[in-house]
Parts: C-alpha cells; sequence; structure tokens
C-alpha cells in the first residue's frame, strides 16, 4: 500500500476564526451603541418634569409643616388645660360640671323665653295689621254707603221734581241742549257746568249755531209744547246749515237746563 504525501495542504481554521470575531466586533458595537442611546434618552428628560417634581415634594413638605403647627398647637392647649385641672379634685371638677350644666340649661330657657317672645309679637303684628286692613275695608265700606246714599237721594229728586236729566254717550263732540218754550230760546252745553244762553228770537239762535266750529255743530232740541212754533223754524235752520240734531219732548213745567249750573245736576 502507498502511503499519502506529507506535503498534502492541511486542514486549516483561520476563516472561522474570522467570522467569529466579525460577529463579536459587531455585537460588542451594537451595545455599545444600545448604551448611547440609553444615556441619551435619560440626558433628554424635560426639565419641567423635573421642576413639577420639585413642586409636587415642595408643596407636600408645606402641608406637613402646617399640620406639624397644628398639631403643636393642640399639644400646647391640651398642656395648658391638663395644667389648669392638674390642681383640682375630681369633687372640684364634678361641681364645675354641675354649674355649666345649670348656666346651659339657663341659657336654654332664656332662648326659649326669646323665641316665645318674638312669636308672640308677631301674632301681635299679624293682628294689628288685620284690625288696620279691617277697618280701612270699614271705612271704605262706610263711604261707599254714603255716596250711594247721595245717588239715592239725587235720584229722588229727580224723580219727585220737575228737572229732565240727559246721559249722553261721551262721544267725540258734546251735544248742546237746547230748551225751546214760547218766547224763549235757551242753551247750555251737556256736561258743562254753566248759566244757560238766552236768546230771545230764532235769529239770534241762528247766529249763535254759525258762530261754532262745524264739528262741533251737534244739537238736541228740548221741546216744550209752548215752543213748538219756534222748534219747526229752527229745525229748518239749523238742517239748512247741515247741523247734527236730535229733539227731545218735555213737559211744559219741566226743565232741562239749571239756572245757574245748565245741563249739569246739582
Amino acid at each position: 500500500m502507498m502511503r499519502r504525501h506529507r506535503n498534502e495542504n492541511p486542514l486549516s481554521l483561520f476563516s472561522f476564526q474570522d467570522i467569529i470575531t466579525s460577529v463579536t466586533g459587531i455585537l460588542i458595537l451594537l451595545a455599545i451603541m444600545l448604551a448611547i442611546a440609553v444615556v441619551r434618552q435619560k440626558a433628554s428628560r424635560p426639565v419641567v418634569d423635573s421642576q413639577l417634581e420639585i413642586e409636587s415634594l415642595t408643596t407636600q413638605m408645606q402641608a406637613l409643616e402646617a399640620e406639624l403647627a397644628q398639631l403643636e398647637t393642640v399639644v400646647s392647649e391640651t398642656d395648658a388645660q391638663l395644667a389648669q385641672w392638674s390642681g383640682r379634685t375630681l369633687d372640684e371638677l364634678r361641681t364645675e360640671q354641675a354649674s355649666l350644666l345649670a348656666t346651659r340649661s339657663h341659657e336654654e330657657s332664656k332662648l326659649k323665653n326669646q323665641i316665645q317672645a318674638v312669636s308672640d309679637a308677631q301674632q301681635r303684628l299679624k293682628s294689628t295689621v288685620a284690625e288696620a286692613q279691617i277697618a280701612k275695608l270699614t271705612k271704605s265700606i262706610s263711604e261707599a254707603e254714603r255716596q250711594l246714599s247721595e245717588i239715592n237721594e239725587k235720584r229722588d229728586q229727580l224723580s219727585s221734581g220737575k228737572r229732565v236729566v240727559y246721559h249722553f254717550r261721551n262721544t267725540a263732540s258734546r251735544p248742546w241742549l237746547v230748551e225751546i218754550a214760547k218766547n224763549q230760546i235757551r242753551v247750555g252745553r251737556s256736561g258743562e257746568k254753566a248759566a244757560p244762553k238766552n236768546f230771545k228770537t230764532v235769529g239770534q239762535f241762528v247766529s249763535f249755531v254759525q258762530a261754532q266750529p262745524e264739528d262741533d255743530r251737534y244739537f238736541v232740541l228740548v221741546l216744550k209744547p209752548s215752543g213748538i212754533d219756534h222748534h219747526d223754524r229752527i229745525r229748518e235752520e239749523l238742517e239748512s246749515l247741515d247741523v247734527e240734531i236730535g229733539t227731545e219732548l218735555i213737559g211744559e213745567d219741566q226743565t232741562a237746563l239749571d239756572s245757574q249750573s245748565g245741563a249739569v245736576f246739582q
């Protein structure tokens, strides 16, 4: 058998070592980059978070200091109270307690009396107000009764007397009452308190009518039996002037115009 020659190429691991070295270097590089990124991330935290954390801690510290001061005050007050009571016996403390309870009971009694006094005052006030309202109502009733009595009295006077009273509706122009008798024509304005105007002839009365504004020419002829002739002539003259006319009949002994107040009843 032939032997192999010793000059043949031996097995080499150099390439595998290169690959291992390269991979290790890459891993080391990645670890360094990751460490740098972590350091940069921690270094880039906003300053605001730190300030907020500081402010929060400061607020908590102030609250704790205030609570500590309050506790110190309570301790001081407790010490003072204990110092005040330290020299007293149990009987003395019980006596003071009884005195305080008696004072409390007395003050509660005074408060109840005051509440009752206020309630009584309110009742008296309500009673006074009610009495005043009743008195006012009574006065109003008395006044209404007085006015009704006057109205009834006037009504009785009208029904028993010879005065004729006319009540006209409220219109733009108030009528003139023209009382026509045999030898006299008297004129008075409805609702106007004044002595009536006297005319002897129809011509004088027509002149008076013509002197009035056109929108104020509204005449109610109050005719007595003796004035029928004057009435016909007056009506003709007023119709020729296109005057609004009304006619009422009364007895010879009646009158529609008072010698002092005219067409107003008093």
